[in-house]
């Protein structure tokens, strides 16, 4: 339920992921929803002290030139694009 005071805040509610059809584009950033294989990731290496990671979402709108997250894009034209592509899982609840 929105009220009054959040709609003056924040104006009207966004469209829910599975309304929206193509990417969107923040800047120079290019957001894609799309349907999760799997949310939860067995930890391994130097996450190994955890039993699992929760990845709603891959990619990144920033960019930091010192982040290590980049090295794990999963082709070179992602980590080449890394601060200008952030896809979401859209079935992730």
């Amino acid at each position: 339920m929105t009220t009054d005071t959040q709609l003056q805040m924040f104006g009207e509610p966004s469209p829910t992921p599975a309304l929206i059809d193509g990417p969107l584009v923040f800047g120079s950033v290019q957001v894609v929803y799309q349907p999760a294989n799997q949310v939860l990731t067995k930890a391994t290496g130097f996450m190994s002290g955890y039993d699992y990671t929760l990845n709603p979402y891959s990619g990144c709108a920033f960019g930091c030139s010192y982040c290590y997250a980049a090295f794990f894009a999963r082709d070179p034209q992602q980590r080449d694009d890394w601060g200008n592509w952030v896809q979401v899982k859209s079935n992730a609840i």
